[in-house]
C-alpha cells in the first residue's frame, strides 16, 4: 500500500489538501509504520540490554553507538508519524495549528540531535557517532561524505522552525498567537515531513550496513549475543506521487 501525495513546487502549495482516499490511505499506512517501529524499539532495547552484559571493548562501544542511533531514529519516526496522523485527522483550524506546532518541535529537535546547526553540536551529534563507528571501514567513506554534505546544506538552508519551536516549548503567548493564527496547508505539512523522512531512511539503511559490517569484522568469540536486524525502511511515506486536489479548505 502506498500513500498518494503530491510533491508541489514550494510556490504553489497553497490550498492543497489530501483527498478523502489519500486521507484514508495515509492513516492506514501510519498505523502500519507505528506498529513496525514500536516493534523495532522493543527489539533494539533488548539488544541494548544484552549488550550491557558484554565485556567492554571495541565491538561493544561501536554497537552501543549504533543501537543508540537506531533507537533515536525509531522514536523520531514514530512520533512524527503520530503527530502527522493527528494533524490529518484534525477538523478544527486551531486543532490543526496546535498539532502542526508540536510537529515542528519534533522536526526541529530531531534534526538538531541527528546533525546539529553548529560545529560544536555537530561534533556531538548522532551522525558524528555514525562516522566514528564506520571510521575503520573505507567502503563507507564516500557515502558518509556525501550524506554529510547534504545534511550540512540542509542545516544552513532550512530554518527548521526554530522560532516556532521556541514559542511552543516556552509557551510564548505572543509568538503562539502569531503562529497559530497562520493558515496551515496539508500539502506543505506533508512536504515538511517528507524532508526528515528522506534523512531517516538514509540513516536507517547506512547504520544497518555499518552495524552488520562491524559485527562481521569482529572475531566470532567477540560477537555479542545481540542479533542484527534491519529497521523498516521501505514502508516509507514517500510514495508514488499524484496531484492533490485544489481546494479552498485548509
Amino acid at each position: 500500500m502506498q500513500l498518494s501525495i503530491c510533491i508541489m513546487n514550494s510556490m504553489n502549495h497553497n490550498n492543497k489538501v489530501l483527498s478523502e482516499q489519500e486521507r484514508i490511505e495515509f492513516c492506514e499506512l501510519a498505523d502500519k509504520v507505528i506498529n513496525d517501529f514500536t516493534k523495532s524499539i522493543e527489539i533494539l532495547f533488548n539488544m541494548h540490554e544484552r549488550l550491557t552484559l558484554e565485556e567492554d571493548g571495541w565491538l561493544k562501544k561501536k554497537e552501543d553507538h549504533l543501537i543508540d542511533l537506531r533507537l533515536f531514529v525509531s522514536y523520531c519516526y514514530c512520533d512524527i508519524v503520530i503527530l502527522t496522523k493527528q494533524f490529518i485527522l484534525s477538523t478544527h483550524y486551531y486543532e490543526k495549528a496546535f498539532t502542526y506546532g508540536k510537529l515542528k518541535v519534533v522536526l526541529n529537535e530531531s534534526f538538531k540531535k541527528l546533525y546539529g546547526f553548529t560545529k560544536s553540536s555537530q561534533n556531538k551529534s548522532y551522525f558524528a557517532q555514525l562516522k566514528e563507528a564506520a571510521k575503520e571501514f573505507p567502503k563507507f567513506k564516500d557515502k558518509l561524505e556525501m550524506f554529510s554534505n547534504d545534511l550540512d546544506e540542509m542545516s544552513r538552508k532550512k530554518t527548521w522552525w526554530k522560532e516556532e519551536r521556541n514559542a511552543e516549548v516556552h509557551l510564548d503567548v505572543k509568538m503562539l498567537d502569531k503562529f497559530r493564527n497562520k493558515d496551515v496547508y496539508e500539502g506543505q505539512v506533508i512536504l515538511d515531513v517528507i524532508s526528515i523522512f528522506d534523512i531517516f531512511d538514509r540513516i536507517n539503511e547506512l547504520s544497518s550496513s555499518i552495524h552488520q559490517t562491524v559485527t562481521t569484522y569482529a572475531s566470532k568469540d567477540e560477537l555479542p549475543t545481540a542479533f542484527i536486524f534491519k529497521l523498516p525502511v521501505d514502508h516509507s511515506l514517500h510514495p508514488q506521487f499524484s496531484p492533490l486536489k485544489n481546494n479552498s479548505h485548509k
